[in-house]
């Protein structure tokens, strides 16, 4: 993102949020999706600003998707972009050009038509269950 100028879309894992903001300054003014996860640790909330500064430079920006990150880093970085105005959200709203801004911290709902038998099903349900997800339908 620092180097490619032609971005149009990013869709991304993780990626470090202090890694952003010491980085070099991002060039893909002409992006329009991006879905990323920015991970803080619990000493690092204060660069929440800076990241949403960051995000408020891609003035074409339409569609934002900053998701939780997998449990391989939750110890770790356990800390998601907080949505909040005093964490920086309000810096957002220059971005006339967003039709769609999703922030995921959990996976808790899962919508599924499946054509599969009774066993296998309650088999999916108990799975989903173990992890925090409930089973609709």
């Amino acid at each position: 993102m620092c180097s490619c100028s032609a971005l149009k879309k990013v869709i991304g894992g993780g990626v470090l949020a202090k890694d952003v903001v010491e980085g070099k300054p991002w060039v893909c003014l002409s992006l329009k999706c991006l879905s990323i996860c920015f991970m803080f640790s619990d000493k690092e909330q204060h660069l929440q600003p800076l990241i949403f500064e960051r995000l408020a430079k891609l003035t074409r920006l339409e569609h934002l998707c900053s998701g939780a990150v997998g449990r391989s880093f939750q110890k770790k970085y356990p800390v998601p972009l907080q949505l909040r105005l005093q964490s920086g959200l309000n810096i957002l709203s220059g971005l006339w050009r967003m039709v769609s801004f999703t922030a995921s911290q959990k996976l808790v709902l899962v919508y599924a038509n499946l054509d599969i038998d009774e066993v296998t099903r309650a088999e999916f349900k108990n799975l989903f269950k173990s992890h925090g997800i409930e089973l609709w339908r």
